[in-house]
């Protein structure tokens, strides 16, 4: 695919060149033309090089089929459940599973920070489980066009198109992560839906917080749809407030239930700082926090990537915050955070000024980048900005449990970070994207503006 589409990304360019008339110009589009799509295919085959996807769908995988939740280092509370042994010795045959498969892939990845990222999480992983290093590993069965039948699994998730995992976050000022990886930060107030299909509905409110126009969001609400075959007949409910006085984090649903459905396949599980919710017949995890700086509370969720892409229904909200993202009108750019108004420009090219490459930083957001250090790219930019536009260093710990839950919920996550500890800049914020296609979004402002050039002479 990277050879076709330099191919034609040449061809396109010399018609270009051929059809302007300036001297200087083509020999400038030529080399344009050939030298700059050379970066975009090398990036694109880098990254097919080194694909760590196969090993985290082995990974999910192995934790549908040993029945494990959702692999939580940490320990829980007094309140909520132990960790059994035997659980604990299925969460290491997967994370082996993971390590073993991924450190196959050594050769390909060598350099790679989001491979090496990934590798580092799961040493972390396996030594705070005290898993050794060999043991049994998960054996994926055969594939078969049938679906396995186990009748000690009712109520199980089965995938036909093995797409993988999608994972949507909000937590903070709010700061989203779409399904599809893209992020964005939003001032939005009052109630809007995460996500809304067949199964399951979810709803955040926010709330405006001190003076800069800042919101949190300060209730959430889950509500797990009528379905006879694995849920109840009647909508189940779960509701969270930041503001309640008592218990933020209810540790049942409404009904007073913490389990319900064939074999107790929808779970509520209360944790010390945080709820879980997992559904098993659509392999489903929702993660609600309590953060007392506010106080707010945060969302994580995973969701087959099957469902997210094909379960709307006549009734969906037309607006799903997980699925589109919240309106433009909505989104905040962080850059009017971040830098100085009349040096803003000169940092978006990331040109150093004389007194220094960070002059144009704000002196609030150069403090709140040493508060929000350790973290990178999406997270590291969210941690300042919460940090600045709320006057509390303590709002740094939404963005480090957001990270958390990331990699917590969807192992191998940091391979979609870039290992970035500076704070985004102008020409970052035009063409960020999740993925690594940035290349060609900078081959593609360059031609149009040789085209603008053009139309002008």
């Amino acid at each position: 695919m990277g050879f076709f589409a330099y191919n034609n990304n040449v061809e396109v360019c010399l018609q270009l060149t051929a059809k302007l008339t300036s001297r200087s110009v083509p020999l400038f589009l030529f080399l344009l033309c050939v030298l700059l799509p050379v970066v975009v295919v090398r990036s694109e085959l880098s990254d097919l090089s080194c694909d760590l996807s196969p090993c985290l769908d082995l990974y999910t995988l192995a934790e549908e089929r040993l029945q494990i939740r959702s692999p939580d280092s940490r320990a829980p509370s007094p309140r909520g459940p132990s960790s059994t042994p035997e659980s604990v010795h299925s969460r290491c045959i997967a994370l082996r599973t993971f390590a073993l498969c991924i450190r196959n892939m050594s050769r390909a990845c060598l350099g790679d920070l989001g491979y090496h990222s990934s590798q580092k999480v799961s040493e972390k992983q396996m030594k705070q489980l005290n898993c050794s290093a060999r043991g049994p590993v998960f054996k994926p069965p055969p594939i078969s066009d049938e679906p396995p039948f186990d009748a000690n699994a009712v109520c199980t998730y089965f995938s036909q198109a093995s797409k993988g995992q999608s994972l949507c976050q909000a937590f903070g000022d709010p700061h989203i992560e779409r399904f599809d990886g893209h992020q964005q930060t939003c001032r939005i107030v009052g109630a809007w839906p995460l996500i809304d299909n067949e199964y399951i509905s979810l709803q955040a409110t926010s709330e405006a917080i001190g003076n800069a126009g800042g919101s949190v969001i300060t209730k959430v609400t889950v509500v797990i749809k009528r379905n006879d075959a694995c849920a109840l007949e009647n909508y189940v409910t779960y509701q969270a407030s930041s503001l309640a006085l008592t218990d933020p984090l209810p540790s049942t649903f409404d009904d007073g239930q913490t389990s319900f459905g064939p074999s107790d396949n929808i779970q509520l599980r209360e944790f010390d700082a945080y709820v879980e919710i997992y559904l098993r017949y659509i392999d489903t995890v929702i993660v609600i926090r309590y953060h007392a700086t506010g106080p707010h509370l945060s969302v994580a969720m995973r969701l087959p990537r099957e469902i997210t892409e094909t379960n709307l229904t006549r009734n969906s909200s037309p607006i799903q915050l997980c699925l589109s993202g919240c309106p433009l009108s909505q989104q905040v750019s962080l850059l009017g955070v971040f830098y100085d108004e009349r040096e803003r420009g000169e940092s978006s090219e990331n040109k150093p000024s004389k007194r220094g490459a960070d002059e144009s930083i704000r002196p609030e957001a150069r403090d709140a980048l040493y508060v929000c250090r350790g973290l990178v790219d999406f997270y590291l930019d969210s941690c300042v900005f919460d940090v600045v536009s709320t006057g509390t260093y303590d709002f740094n710990s939404s963005a480090r449990d957001a990270f958390s839950d990331a990699v917590r919920l969807y192992p191998g996550y940091a391979t979609r970070l870039h290992n970035r500890t500076t704070l985004m800049s102008a020409s970052r914020a035009s063409c960020h994207v999740s993925d690594r296609s940035w290349a060609r979004c900078v081959l593609l402002l360059i031609v149009c503006v040789v085209l603008l050039l053009h139309i002008k002479r």
